[in-house]
């Protein structure tokens, strides 16, 4: 039998029912926030945090910049004119080279690669990353025929001739992230490594990541390896790796002799640097793609 609903009944009922709707709600309120406070990013993991440096890191890339001339001797210079020779996988004959960096600045870099005979050279510009050119090309040609480079850095332009450049500028820039890195196993034994990774915020710059390691006795570099973009793919990266033979002095700071590089397609080409000449005047022509 079902007993008549009193009024006090009535209003106990009410009361439970809100009660049980404000429970829920307070659950929901909670559990709400929680998941909020998961998904809000903590000020620690803020893209807007400074790369990390490891002390250890940057103790052993300042040791080996003080090696080949130090801050005084590096901070000197802004730009160089390389030349020298390289022989690819062993071969008699040997290539000329002239190499132009400007660093004052936005990476320009020019790369002429030809023989000594003064025949076509293949140019590596700013402006044109790959193209077979004589005296007489035009730069209108060049643009026409041939795809831009995807934005670079200075610090894996200069890696492979003018390492103690490139560890000047990654040290005064702070973009660059310096931490420990394990050697691989090619690496040479007594070495300490180094990875100096930048991450930029614009897109149309690469991800430049370098590892280098450096010997325990002289502190210079042994090796590195760099990941490098695909010049008609920029979202493709491929990773090249450098020996450093011997080093020689060039005025205030040192500069490799000799330099075996190997290419992501296997091919070693062993490189002679013979003179380099330092704040060059360079003219905008230069880094135009035009054959000089």
């Amino acid at each position: 039998m079902q007993l008549p609903l009193t009024p006090h009944f009535r209003i106990l009922q009410r009361l439970t029912r809100s009660l049980r709707h404000s429970i829920v709600g307070i659950i929901l309120t909670v559990s709400y926030a929680a998941i909020l406070c998961q998904e809000l990013p903590s000020p620690s993991s803020s893209s807007s945090a400074a790369p990390a440096r490891d002390a250890a890191a940057v103790a052993t890339i300042t040791a080996s910049l003080n090696a080949m001339g130090g801050n005084s001797g590096w901070s000197a210079l802004h730009a160089a004119t390389t030349t020298g020779t390289s022989v690819r996988n062993g071969e008699t004959s040997n290539t000329s080279f002239t190499w132009s960096d400007d660093w004052s600045g936005e990476a320009r870099m020019r790369r002429d690669n030809g023989s000594s005979n003064g025949g076509p050279h293949n140019l590596y510009t700013q402006d044109a990353p790959s193209q077979t050119s004589s005296a007489s090309t035009s730069s209108a040609s060049t643009s026409a025929t041939t795809p831009r480079r995807p934005r670079f850095d200075n610090v894996p332009a200069l890696v492979i001739h003018l390492p103690g450049a490139a560890l000047f500028l990654a040290l005064q820039n702070p973009a660059y992230a310096i931490t420990a890195a394990a050697p691989s196993r090619s690496t040479p034994p007594n070495t300490s490594c180094v990875r100096v990774r930048r991450t930029p915020t614009n897109s149309a710059l690469r991800v430049d990541d370098i590892t280098m390691c450096f010997s325990a006795a002289t502190s210079l570099p042994v090796s590195a390896y760099v990941s490098l973009p695909d010049l008609f793919h920029s979202n493709h990266q491929h990773i090249e790796s450098i020996q450093y033979e011997k080093f020689q002095p060039v005025g205030a700071v040192l500069v490799p002799q000799q330099v075996s590089v190997t290419t992501p397609g296997k091919q070693i080409n062993t490189i002679i640097i013979t003179s380099a000449s330092w704040n060059p005047a360079f003219s905008n022509s230069t880094f135009s793609g035009v054959s000089q």
